[in-house]
């Protein structure tokens, strides 16, 4: 099954345009309630968007966590991968838990607006309004960090026959001790290089599962070549 250079950098460049144009909004988002609140907004009136920003986020941390998964691995002909498209197993991102960071985001964006308007008070009100336009802006950047890593590489955890992709890293099989699942995830022992963590709360295949066949090519290099064709599909 062979995947044509020019396709793949069709896909790749336009992921590429898409990730850019998420996290592009996310900034505008950001951008937009805190300039509502600096010159539209009574700080009396959004001081109760702060607790529930808070709240949201951390019940969305702890579903994640603690939801059930029961999705398994797809063999897929064409994985946008770091440097490139390729064949392999994809441990795909959860929708459940797509759909709890974009309520997530939207309550940290939420946040921005109480804060523009307690920059524009005065005295110690300025002050915390100042403290907590930072820390939106920080957490701004990062949700646009992060949404544009997604979009740019969709797969969650990849298996191939180079390795285990995990993001937007690659680790080589020659470079993997052994997998050891755990509550955030496979960890991925690395000798001398430390760990990567695969899975986790916010894959769709659970942890026992992944680490299962990720053990299944580490330990047995002669099925690595299957995972680029058909007889993936095979076997288990």
């Amino acid at each position: 099954m062979v995947i044509s250079e020019a396709s793949s950098e069709r896909l790749r460049l336009r992921r590429l345009a898409l990730a850019v144009g998420a996290g592009a909004g996310v900034l505008c988002a950001a951008g937009a309630a805190w300039w509502l609140g600096w010159w539209h907004g009574e700080y009396e009136d959004l001081n109760g968007l702060v607790p529930v920003a808070g709240f949201t986020i951390a019940v969305k941390d702890w579903v994640q966590r603690n939801r059930a998964r029961r999705g398994d691995l797809v063999w897929r002909p064409a994985i946008v991968l770091p440097g490139g498209v390729g064949p392999g197993y994809v441990a795909r991102w959860s929708w459940q838990a797509l759909a709890m960071e974009c309520a997530a985001s939207g309550a940290l964006i939420a946040f921005l607006a109480p804060s523009g308007a307690w920059l524009a008070s005065d005295g110690l009100r300025m002050t915390i309004g100042g403290i907590m336009t930072a820390l939106g802006a920080y957490g701004a950047v990062d949700r646009a960090r992060a949404l544009f890593r997604r979009v740019r590489h969709p797969v969650h955890t990849a298996i191939t026959a180079a390795g285990v992709t995990v993001k937007d890293t690659t680790v080589p099989w020659d470079g993997i001790k052994y997998g050891k699942p755990g509550k955030d995830g496979v960890s991925l022992y690395r000798p001398g290089a430390g760990k990567v963590l695969a899975g986790g709360p916010q894959c769709e295949v659970p942890d026992e599962r992944l680490n299962q066949v990720i053990e299944h090519f580490r330990t047995s290099p002669h099925r690595r070549s299957a995972l680029d064709g058909p007889a993936a599909l095979s076997g288990f």
